[in-house]
């Protein structure tokens, strides 16, 4: 039975990109507010502690090793998911690949691999996710967009940079199909990627705020319009008074 302080019971979340950083503090958030947990990333390095830590907190989690950036490996992911749980109700991407070569010395296969991970992996997540979630009577996606900002030396990172512009769009252009199946969607920008990955950073007040209304978001409880795509100064703004 749901309430205040546990919005999510009954609900199973499926996070990607959850074995360190925003998604570690953004799944044990969740598991606070009473969600049943499949954590997923690309590898079981530091994702197998997200787990233990999830189930410090009495919460019902599963992990998931996949290549989300692949077809197969991306519906078998959502297939193993029901086969557990029985049902889908919240899906969050939070993958980012970045690559280091300058757009000169980028090769084809970087350029292609952040694409899949950054890009098609969402994609193919939240195409998969719409049956379940209909039949579990709708569901919430939510898209973690990474803030592109210039190094010291002002170079931008082409190809993750096109990425996250992509997933950005991708929000934007699928929003109104996916709210036809009860489905809401949104893409935050929620940080620069340096902050992303900094545990810390979601740990203290201000990463605090805006994990709490990533939260209320997958409970349906923070109002923005579905597909948004909410940059980080309308984001900040947003959590405010939370």
């Amino acid at each position: 039975m749901t309430d205040a302080r546990h919005p999510l019971v009954g609900k199973v979340i499926l996070v990607s990109g959850a074995a360190r950083g925003l998604g570690r503090v953004l799944a044990l958030a969740l598991a606070q507010a009473g969600a049943a947990l499949a954590l997923h990333d690309l590898a079981p390095t530091h994702l197998e502690e997200t787990c233990q830590q999830v189930q410090a907190l009495g919460a019902p989690v599963k992990l998931y090793i996949a290549d989300s950036g692949k077809g197969l490996p991306a519906r078998m992911l959502i297939t193993e998911v029901l086969e557990d749980w029985g049902r889908l109700d919240g899906l969050i991407n939070n993958l980012h690949v970045h690559p280091e070569a300058n757009l000169l010395n980028l090769d084809e296969w970087d350029w292609e691999r952040t694409l899949e991970i950054n890009l098609s992996g969402p994609f193919l997540l939240m195409q998969s996710a719409i049956s379940p979630m209909v039949a579990a009577g709708g569901g919430v996606i939510l898209n973690l967009v990474a803030e592109i900002i210039p190094s010291e030396t002002g170079r931008i990172n082409a190809a993750f940079a096109a990425s996250q512009f992509g997933l950005a769009g991708l929000t934007q252009a699928t929003a109104y199909e996916l709210l036809s199946y009860n489905i809401f969607s949104c893409a935050l920008e929620v940080a620069p990627l340096v902050e992303i990955l900094d545990e810390a950073f979601w740990l203290d007040g201000e990463g605090q705020k805006r994990i709490t209304w990533m939260v209320r978001w997958m409970a349906r409880q923070a109002e923005v319009t579905a597909g948004s795509w909410i940059r980080r100064v309308a984001f900040e703004d947003l959590v405010r008074g939370v």
